[in-house]
């Protein structure tokens, strides 16, 4: 049988963002119902000056940015649980039938742990699962589960692979 559980790693800026959206048009593309959410930069006047996270249902919000305040600190970017948290609240709630597309798991991400436990719900269930996972992580949430490593000689076959994959899941 095949993972219903694909994790995407790889080092850092190699394009697993990127490669995530892609497959979530492909699913689009076939009808294929999912639920879940992508990470994003922000940027003002050419400077990267943090993060957004953006539901598949058309939730926003700031996930890190170098002008809040917390105690959850990434490099120069300070953390907000609040939207990870609502956004992670709003996939529980709905009953997905679809696939659970995940961008990503990772430091900033793994500061709540109401979003870790929603994590290793989703591994640990028969949800199908596609999530992007950083490399430093990838070894505690691999277990039995499919991992895709993105290479400079995958990146651009990568989105069509997986999205194989899933469809015959």
């Amino acid at each position: 049988m095949k993972s219903s559980k694909i994790l995407i790693t790889g080092k850092p800026g190699i394009g697993k963002t990127t490669i995530i959206r892609k497959v979530m048009d492909g699913l689009r593309e076939k009808g294929i119902k999912f639920n879940g959410f992508y990470t994003g930069e922000v940027r003002e006047r050419g400077e990267r000056v943090g993060f957004k996270i953006t539901g598949v249902n058309g939730f926003e919000g700031m996930l890190a940015h170098v002008n809040f305040k917390t105690n959850f600190r990434v490099g120069r970017y300070f953390v907000a649980l609040d939207a990870l948290e609502e956004c992670a609240n709003n996939i529980s709630k709905i009953s997905c039938p679809g696939i659970i597309v995940i961008d990503e798991i990772g430091r900033m991400e793994l500061f709540s742990g109401k979003f870790e436990e929603f994590v290793e719900k989703i591994l640990n269930d028969d949800s199908v699962v596609v999530a992007t996972v950083g490399e430093k992580f990838i070894e505690r949430f691999m277990g039995n589960r499919e991992v895709f490593r993105v290479t400079p000689d995958n990146r651009d076959s990568a989105a069509g692979v997986i999205l194989d994959k899933l469809t015959e899941i």
